[in-house]
């Protein structure tokens, strides 16, 4: 069982509820994997129990050209989707940083003169417990492909054996959160009760269904004056399996990073609730 943990902006505690949902599930008896795909601001690594390591960097192949055996003959920019490469007086100029690495240019050139080489883009760090594993991806700076990064991490993670896969998703709703939920079984939407949140929360609805994907949602924040999103999800016939309330306490541990035995101690009743969903989706049930 593989589920995605998204939100519609970012700040809406997704990443303090993929660590408290994974925690929660492991003290129930569960083998459990944790997986940071928020690769360009990796953070749970911040709030584990044990220490991270680096455990491997992760490489895009970019092409070169060899001018050498170039024939000037444009396919490789031709059939780039990318605008990676431009014909320039009579030869292919490279942007590495536009390149998909999807081989499209490689295949192309008549000549073999788009050559690959490999370029490190990001590194992979983990770490575990007992039956709780942890593995997350670091961007490097000033590199943009994300999605790289994010397959590196599911397809490691996908090798692993456990009955619970957790992965923590990029906030939004652009290229790097559509390749992280990519695949998942189940996504547990995190929102706020703020204008932002919700109108945020809309568009992550949108695409989740669009993507013919199913969700559940966990309101974070809440306050008994929040009516637009309760309103919006009867309307909608979304679940709303749990209600974590706004609480300044709840603030002070995770700013002391002891946020996960707070929340658990605190809000056991709504943990409960999404484990009991969780509970059902293994069983192949999607109902309350």
């Amino acid at each position: 069982m593989q589920i995605g943990i998204v939100s519609g902006k970012g700040g809406t505690g997704k990443t303090t509820m993929s660590l408290a949902i994974s925690h929660h599930l492991h003290r129930m008896g569960m083998n459990v994997k944790l997986g940071d795909c928020d690769v360009e601001e990796p953070n749970i690594g911040l709030f584990l129990p044990w220490e991270t390591k680096e455990v491997d960097k992760v490489y895009m192949q970019v092409p070169f050209l060899n001018k050498e055996k170039c024939i000037s003959c444009s396919a490789c920019d031709e059939i780039c989707q990318f605008n990676a490469i431009a014909m320039v007086k009579g030869f292919p100029l490279i942007f590495p940083d536009l390149c998909h690495s999807c081989g499209g240019c490689f295949l192309a050139c008549p000549t073999s003169a788009i050559e690959e080489k490999p370029v490190e883009i990001g590194t992979l760090d983990a770490g575990g417990i007992d039956s709780f594993d942890y593995l997350g991806g670091k961007l490097n700076i000033g590199q943009i492909q994300t999605p790289t990064i994010i397959k590196e991490v599911k397809e490691r993670m996908g090798k692993m054996k456990s009955d619970i896969l957790i992965l923590d998703c990029p906030p939004g709703n652009s290229c790097p959160m559509l390749e992280a939920v990519r695949g998942c079984d189940h996504m547990f939407i995190v929102t706020e009760p703020t204008p932002f949140g919700f109108n945020d929360f809309v568009i992550a609805v949108d695409t989740l269904r669009i993507m013919k994907m199913e969700f559940s949602v966990i309101l974070n924040k809440y306050r008994d004056d929040d009516n637009a999103t309760v309103k919006f999800c009867k309307d909608e016939g979304i679940d709303i399996i749990a209600m974590i309330p706004d609480s300044t306490e709840l603030a002070v541990q995770y700013s002391k990073g002891e946020f996960v035995d707070f929340m658990l101690e605190n809000f056991g009743d709504e943990m409960g609730k999404i484990s009991h969903r969780v509970d059902l989706l293994i069983k192949g049930e999607n109902k309350q």
